[in-house]
């Protein structure tokens, strides 16, 4: 007959034996393959809100602080030299006893002001958003097929950094490592193309064209011979009108469209 005791002894003996027979935990992380990466990178961008939508909140929110700085900056511009101090060597007391609050200015030479804005020609260009400083790109509702930056800290030097003749912009991406880091922009124009976009230049190359593209980007994007070069393009989407909603490669080298390979 089985009792409590032999049942007890017996499962510690399982426990100590299925312990044995476990890896040892070497502090190595587990590399999960690339399909199942791509899949749960594919469910991120579907949960997330469009790209629109956060744009639009962080255009909002830096307007809104830019907003609040210009009314502050103004109100401290407003009261500079108001009530300057009595040791300021360019104030001296009235000589007049019937007014002895209000003190007069002794003339001096004139000066610049380091706080006030410079008055003086700048060239116009200087007043475009430069690629190297850190800046927005959005398209607006009203203008899809347009594509525009704007620095973070002046979102009135808005300006079109591309614009479709083909279809409204439907997604894009910058690039985020590497060499080309803030400097390449990836976006889909229409749902079927693929457009490579040097925001140092302003080139726009056409990277291929298929039935249905809901979401690409580059991958392998490094430096050859002074230009960006990329080894194949991950994007979400049909081929053709024949194939399945999927995962897949262009590949640049061969203009060849694979699926993402099952593991």
């Amino acid at each position: 007959m089985v009792t409590d005791v032999m049942l007890r002894e017996a499962t510690a003996e399982a426990e100590r034996i299925l312990l044995s027979h476990l890896p040892e935990d070497t502090g190595e992380k587990h590399v999960f393959s690339k399909r199942f990466e791509a899949k749960m990178n594919k469910l991120l961008r579907r949960t997330a809100p469009p790209t629109r939508y956060r744009i639009a909140r962080t255009v909002a929110a830096a307007a809104a602080v830019l907003l609040i700085l210009g009314v502050n900056l103004g109100l401290l511009f407003r009261n500079v030299n108001l009530h300057p101090h009595p040791t300021d060597p360019t104030v001296t007391t009235p000589t007049d006893p019937t007014d002895p609050t209000e003190p007069s200015t002794a003339p001096t030479e004139p000066t610049t002001d380091p706080t006030e804005p410079s008055t003086a020609p700048t060239d116009p260009d200087a007043t475009q958003p430069s690629v190297s400083e850190e800046v927005v790109v959005f398209v607006k509702e009203d203008e899809p097929t347009k594509l525009y930056c704007a620095p973070k800290n002046d979102l009135s030097q808005q300006r079109v950094i591309y614009e479709s003749d083909f279809d409204a912009i439907n997604a894009f991406v910058i690039e985020e490592l590497g060499v080309y880091a803030d400097k390449i922009l990836t976006l889909t124009e229409g749902n079927k193309r693929v457009i490579m976009l040097d925001l140092t230049t302003g080139e726009a190359t056409v990277v291929f064209e298929c039935y249905y593209i809901e979401y690409a980007e580059l991958v392998g994007l490094q430096e050859v011979d002074g230009k960006p070069y990329f080894t194949r393009v991950l994007f979400d989407g049909k081929p053709t009108e024949n194939d399945r909603n999927s995962t897949y490669f262009f590949w640049t080298d061969s203009k060849t469209i694979t699926e993402m390979p099952m593991q």
